[in-house]
């Protein structure tokens, strides 16, 4: 029985994995051609911004439409397949000292220690925080935001893509003014 239980442990640890950089390597493709600059731990939710207190149903139904639109999605559709509070409960167990596994993604896609000095980006780089994937797998969100040279203050977002005919699809985005 223990010999079952830890190949199953084993093949969803694995398969959510290569699901994490899957994801990433379509996300981060998506928003730039050009060499992308990542922080080389992925962000925890619990530690210096706090951020995971933000996922949860009441902020992304407040902040879900900040003005009215016919072109934002159904926050129904979201709320009705997507569990918050399990991803926020996933969020706070999180190490903050997860490593960003940069030999599972696009070759355009570099640790910011090797930032190029000479480019005019350098300096620049995304933080990202691991993809959290709904129960269904059908769902994620992402957290992530740039860091410039010369910033005084920051914000954040909070990504949301659904899985359709096998290909992520962004589905909609909420802002987190951070100081």
């Amino acid at each position: 029985m223990k010999v079952i239980l830890t190949i199953l442990v084993l093949f969803v640890t694995s398969s959510i994995y290569c699901q994490t950089y899957e994801f990433l390597n379509q996300f981060l493709a998506e928003n730039d051609d050009n060499i992308i600059y990542l922080d080389n731990n992925f962000q925890s939710l619990n530690t210096n911004r706090k951020v995971v207190k933000y996922l949860n149903n009441k902020y992304f139904t407040d902040n879900w439409r900040p003005l009215p639109s016919n072109k934002i999605p159904s926050i129904n559709e979201f709320l009705d397949q997507v569990d918050l509070s399990h991803l926020g409960a996933i969020a706070r167990a999180d190490s903050p000292k997860d490593k960003i596994d940069f030999k599972q993604l696009s070759p355009n896609i570099v640790d910011k220690e090797n930032l190029d000095l000479s480019s005019q980006n350098s300096f620049n780089y995304l933080v990202i925080s691991k993809p959290y994937f709904s129960c269904s797998k059908n769902w994620v969100i992402i957290y992530g935001y740039s860091v410039y040279s010369v910033d005084t203050a920051n914000s954040g977002y909070f990504y949301i893509y659904r899985k359709m005919n096998n290909k992520w699809v962004y589905y909609h985005k909420l802002e987190l003014w951070m100081s």
